[in-house]
């Protein structure tokens, strides 16, 4: 008993002597500021058991993947890094069940200076330039305006001015903007751009825009005057074209006949592609007497201009120049299933678009019109080109966004970095307050999804369980579209808005993100059991789990990842915010490559099962899933046909040296 006594005793003195000796939790980073690449270390001690330490960069609600978290037997120590962290401010948070356990600390990866090559550009996308007289006077009109927009729409001339500022400062050869110049097509807002423009050129700098889907023909364009607002004169394509004459639409550039596309060699050797991608012509005006004011969102290029572009490629591309095109709508997904979900955003005919743009020697494109800065990378069905897509982010809106990309002599390789403007004259935290806009936008974005989609869902599903009126009758659908989002808004609406601000900022697959995942999941099954009457819900979780369940997370797997391509050949991960392009020799593929008979054939190419597979070419057959895994590789002689038998229902490829075949086994 004494012993026990004794051990007892002696415990409760270690234990009283080890929580004296313990000091009060701390965290330090290694330094203050570091320079890109530079190791990053984060010394702890005396944290408790169970604590996560988080970066978060910038205002980003969602965490670097970068983490720790403190075990049993390590609560003092030192978390390293490493050296990948991007430029911007960093937060160090200590959470241990939501609540902080030191207070943040912070550092900074400085922003290297921009490195200059023999070609230096900047891109810019969807400035949405409102000029300051359209404010005759401010009141509830444009209050109700700004309050469902994600633009900074009061302090888009001045962003664009110290944008302005900047580049002049950068001093590049050249300046790209692809699109949405204006708010809505304003006269007033085009001659305010135009003379940011002129400035430019007055430094030595050139710059080339195209139209964006608001720059013409805007029935939108409007005055704010107090409660009211009025008319406000638009510009037509001709005058769109006279306006910035100087800047894409000059002598020194060749117009199509069909559109405001155009070709010019600003710099020798690397020749610009600026393709209208617009179908303003078919907007609607109620004041000419159509039934109401119609603004064209979605994009399309006109036949006649696409085989204009296509020969203006071929003849620059046999001539050895690099061609470069822009664009104001995405032609590659830049998520899976964006040419469905967002349809509007990506040009029609897509897909035989980008196999011809290849094939005439086209490999980057720039883009706008989403308001995401995304690099997305499409590659041929054999993988032998590829087409790259660069996204800008919209720089009237968070966190104002830019790209500086520079390209050596030869214009074989592309390094491509960027910046953001942080602080405008009247506004020295425009990060935060942009930031703050986005997100109390994100409730009047659902309601105007709702509205666009309800239809389309109503059908889709009511096609699903066999009839709308079935549908109608196992739900307790809102008879409105605003209160069904309401109930989205309630169940998902935070959720969407980190979701949004994820994707505004880019490289969504640097940050930590399932238990974004996990939210989204969970808010889906809420508001399913809210509008599925109680008595059906066992009965259409199955049909519910079966079919969207896989969507869904097929969605979220590819944005939240930042996958390209996600589950296809080709899937890939570019980074959306610093990545180098090797581009080749222009002449790498040969423009007329001509074969007498196809050196691969597969029959049929949609089966149950067995296919017939014939080569006229000795070498290598082999069959690939579409995650890439080899199914079986054969040596086949010059004249051989051989028969396989697919086992499993699914897309595969059946490839002999370049050539490839598509099969669907059912």
């Amino acid at each position: 008993m004494k012993k026990v006594l004794l051990l007892t005793a002696l415990f409760s003195f270690a234990l009283v002597s080890m929580t004296m000796k313990a000091g009060p939790a701390t965290v330090t980073v290694s330094s203050e500021a570091f320079h890109e690449g530079e190791n990053v270390s984060i010394t702890y001690t005396d944290l408790p058991v169970g604590c996560n330490i988080l970066l978060y960069k910038d205002l980003s609600l969602q965490p670097m993947k970068e983490m720790m978290q403190v075990h049993d037997g390590a609560v003092s120590g030192t978390f390293v890094v490493g050296t990948g962290l991007e430029p911007g401010n960093y937060h160090v948070r200590c959470v241990l069940d939501d609540d902080a356990v030191v207070p943040e600390q912070h550092f900074s990866v400085l922003q290297e200076a921009f490195k200059h090559d023999a070609i230096n550009l900047v891109v810019l996308s969807d400035i949405h330039v409102m000029a300051p007289s359209l404010l005759v006077n401010d009141g509830n009109a444009m209050q109700d305006y700004v309050s469902s927009d994600r633009k900074m729409i009061r302090q888009s001339a001045e962003i664009f001015t110290t944008m302005v500022d900047s580049i002049i400062e950068l001093h590049p050869e050249l300046v790209l903007i692809t699109g949405d110049l204006t708010k809505d097509g304003e006269r007033v807002s085009h001659e305010y751009v135009e003379n940011e423009l002129q400035r430019m050129k007055d430094s030595g700098i050139r710059a080339l825009v195209i139209p964006g889907n608001h720059d013409c023909n805007n029935p939108q364009a409007r005055y704010f005057d107090g409660d009211e607002t009025f008319v406000a004169e638009t510009v037509t394509r001709e005058e769109f074209a006279a306006i910035y004459h100087g800047f894409g639409y000059d002598e020194s550039s060749v117009r199509d006949e069909n559109s405001l596309s155009y070709v010019v060699e600003p710099v020798s050797g690397l020749v610009i592609l600026g393709i209208d991608s617009n179908e303003d012509e078919e907007n609607l005006f109620e004041c000419q007497g159509d039934s109401a004011d119609v603004s064209q969102v979605g994009g399309r290029i006109k036949a006649e201009t696409l085989t204009w572009l296509l020969d203006q490629a071929r003849e620059a591309r046999a001539q050895g120049k690099r061609v470069i095109a822009m664009m104001h709508h995405h032609l590659v997904q830049h998520f899976d299933k964006e040419a469905s979900l967002l349809k509007p955003y990506i040009i029609e005919e897509n897909e035989e678009i980008r196999e011809q743009f290849i094939d005439s020697g086209i490999k980057v494109l720039f883009t706008g019109h989403l308001h995401v800065p995304d690099i997305t990378r499409y590659y041929t069905e054999n993988k032998r080109d590829s087409l790259t897509e660069i996204a800008s982010g919209a720089l009237v809106g968070y966190p104002h966004p830019f790209r500086f990309v520079s390209l050596d002599s030869e214009c074989k390789q592309m390094r491509i970095s960027g910046g953001v403007v942080r602080s405008i004259p009247s506004m020295s935290d425009l990060q935060l307050q942009s930031n703050s806009t986005l997100q109390a936008c994100i409730p009047s974005l659902i309601t105007r999804l709702t509205d666009v989609y309800y239809d389309r869902v109503i059908e889709k599903v009511g096609e699903m369980l066999g009839g709308t009126e079935l549908l109608f009758g196992l739900c307790n659908i809102p008879e409105t579209t605003e209160e069904l989002a309401a109930i989205v808004s309630k169940y998902l609406g935070e959720s969407a808005k980190r979701s949004y601000l994820l994707m505004a900022e880019g490289n969504e697959g640097k940050k930590y993100t399932e238990d974004l995942r996990a939210d989204v999941f969970e808010g889906i099954d809420s508001l399913f059991y809210a509008i599925v009457k109680e008595e059906y819900a066992l009965t259409l979780r199955d049909v519910y789990t079966g079919y969207a369940y896989p969507k869904l997370d097929t969605l979220f797997v590819s944005v939240y990842n930042d996958l390209n391509n996600y589950g296809k050949l080709g899937e890939c991960v570019v980074n959306d915010l610093y990545a180098t392009l090797d581009l080749g020799d222009v002449a790498d593929a040969t423009l007329d490559v001509k074969h007498d008979e196809r050196v691969l054939s597969v029959s049929p190419t949609m089966t149950m099962g067995p296919v017939n597979i014939r080569t006229n070419r000795e070498g290598i057959v082999e069959i690939y899933d579409l995650y890439g895994r080899l199914m079986m590789r054969r040596k086949c002689g010059a004249d051989e046909t051989f028969s396989y038998h697919f086992t499993s229902g699914g897309v595969y490829i059946v490839r002999h040296g370049s050539e490839a075949v598509k099969v669907v086994v059912k």
